[in-house]
């Protein structure tokens, strides 16, 4: 069962009613992805599998439910028995950008709503938020902050919020509960591993590559 902290439930009915928002986030959609890789197991000893995992969020087309997360996630340790999971369920990669740095998955929990594409950017220093599961916990994590002045370049937009260790792959999302943008970078100066600012493919790149399937 998905548990939230009373905190970030507090900051979502805090922020979205002043902006509108008539419809709760869809919690269901954002989900860990997990896999079981198997590292320095020559060094340690210890041959058990241990649990990596990233976030990754439901994108809806039409009857087409798929799952998005980034490419680095899951390329940097390749699971040991070749299965990603989306909560208890095997996914299947279907299609990837390692230059973008996203991933496509089939499969996943059947009752995610999934969200949509905004249609543009927001404009800088509009409300945005973002979601995602920090390393080691199991609990749905949100944070609101702004979109940025500018890009970082023509690949990659950056966001003032603050994210951690976990958070790639997670969604950014509008105060209307459409996808603007994607956790993929962060920029810590904390050495916990909080990051004040992450960054992520642009709008329009992560809009070529998810209409592009089927």
């Amino acid at each position: 069962m998905l548990r939230v902290p009373a905190s970030a439930l507090l900051t979502v009915l805090l922020i979205f009613p002043a902006f509108g928002l008539s419809t709760g986030p869809d919690f269901a959609s954002i989900q860990p992805i997990h896999w079981y890789a198997q590292e320095r197991a020559q060094i340690i000893e210890q041959h058990q599998p241990e649990t990596a995992h990233c976030t990754a969020w439901a994108f809806r087309q039409g009857k087409v439910l798929t799952w998005v997360t980034a490419y680095h996630c899951v390329a940097t340790f390749p699971p040991i028995d070749g299965s990603f999971y989306i909560g208890n369920r095997p996914v299947q990669v279907i299609r990837t950008d390692a230059f973008l740095d996203l991933a496509l998955f089939a499969g996943g929990p059947p009752n995610a709503r999934g969200f949509a594409l905004a249609k543009r950017a927001p404009p800088p220093l509009t409300p945005i938020w973002a979601a995602g599961y920090p390393l080691g916990q199991h609990r749905l994590h949100v944070t609101a902050g702004v979109w940025s002045q500018g890009v970082d370049d023509d690949y990659m937009s950056v966001y003032n919020l603050g994210v951690t260790f976990g958070f790639s792959g997670g969604p950014v999302l509008n105060m209307r509960n459409q996808i603007v943008g994607i956790v993929q970078q962060k920029e810590c100066w904390d050495l916990r591993g909080y990051c004040p600012m992450g960054r992520g493919a642009r709008l329009d790149q992560l809009r070529r590559f998810l209409l592009s399937y089927p």
